[in-house]
């Protein structure tokens, strides 16, 4: 197998690994035989996990039924730990389904709560299409310096239905805890009200230093929540 191959080359390096899968339009057997070939793929690359050092996962299935599926092939990294990829400082994660039986496209399958999110070394997360809240996500926010992060929308830019809204106030809520960023990204709901976020908390206040970038997309927030955010000189003197 290439794979394995490639990693016995790498001998004790620290791996950058990009694991993008795509499931053809035309599947046997509802795409299991599919996903077993991918899931085997997965298994090589996570027994090496303690050398993972950036690591990219993009998982896409057209199959209505599917999540069963996905769910199925992402045993090996919902078993990790964090004790299990140790040298981890970037990671980036989705799965999604496109499908042509449904009206909704785009519909998440799964954002593992993985215990890989709490990597000792991770600084940079990247998590698309998430359709569970923020806060069941076991990261640990203060190492980060680096995050995008984006709810799962239909074909019509709205929110599912069945999906917490990650809108102006979980946003604020999200930055308090991430005081060491340097880079943010955060797209929010299409169903976002400017002023949803409550100044009148007396813990209103989002401290960021080291922030040099940030990057709302959709909604744009209210003057409180501008006024909510403390910078440092590395944003202001952009």
């Amino acid at each position: 197998m290439a794979t394995n191959t490639w990693i016995e080359r790498s001998r004790d390096h620290p791996l950058s690994i990009v694991f993008v899968v795509s499931q053809p339009i035309t599947s046997v057997d509802g795409g299991r035989g599919f996903w077993g070939c991918v899931s085997a793929g997965l298994r090589t690359i996570c027994k090496v996990s303690h050398r993972w050092k950036r690591v990219r996962i993009r998982l896409s299935t057209i199959e209505p039924d599917s999540e069963s599926l996905v769910g199925f092939m992402l045993d090996p990294l919902l078993n990790l730990n964090a004790e299990d990829v140790p040298l981890l400082e970037s990671l980036s994660m989705n799965s999604f389904q496109s499908s042509v039986f449904s009206d909704h496209m785009g519909d998440s399958l799964l954002v593992p709560t993985t215990n890989v999110l709490r990597a000792p070394s991770l600084r940079s997360l990247r998590l698309e299409y998430i359709s569970v809240p923020w806060r069941k996500l076991p990261v640990q926010w203060l190492g980060l310096t680096e995050l995008k992060l984006s709810s799962v929308t239909d074909s019509y830019g709205v929110i599912d239905a069945g999906v917490e809204l990650f809108g102006v106030a979980q946003a604020f809520a999200l930055l308090k805890t991430c005081q060491n960023l340097v880079r943010c990204d955060l797209a929010l709901a299409a169903r976002s009200q400017e002023g949803e976020f409550p100044m009148k908390d007396p813990d209103g206040v989002a401290l960021l230093p080291t922030l040099k970038d940030l990057i709302i997309r959709g909604p744009i927030p209210g003057a409180d929540f501008l006024r909510g955010l403390r910078v440092g000189p590395p944003f202001i003197s952009r």
